[in-house]
């Protein structure tokens, strides 16, 4: 596996900020992350997680308002099974369940 392999994994999730960075803890496993304003980073062994945060939108049905927030991960160092592994933790994070 070679270090510059990366991936860049676009979403638009229906999350506000608040609820986005309180789970982040969550999604790296109680380890070390930085937070520089909407920028998230993650660096262990040679693999290295950078999240970019858009600003919080609004999305409206009716006389509701939902958040929407765009999210772009780049993984660096890490494998394609690596990569499906990190992504479906990340959301199972943020899967909330309907009924």
């Amino acid at each position: 596996m070679s270090e510059t392999t990366q991936w860049t994994i676009k979403k638009e999730m229906g999350i506000s900020h608040k609820e986005l960075f309180r789970k982040l803890p969550l999604v790296f496993k109680g380890e070390d992350y930085q937070v520089e304003g909407n920028r998230v980073t993650f660096a262990k062994n040679h693999q290295k997680v950078e999240i970019l945060i858009s600003e919080e939108l609004r999305r409206k049905l009716g006389i509701v308002s939902l958040p929407i927030t765009h999210v772009e991960l780049n993984l660096t160092g890490y494998d394609s099974s690596e990569k499906s592994d990190f992504i479906r933790h990340f959301d199972i994070q943020y899967f909330r369940g309907g009924g």
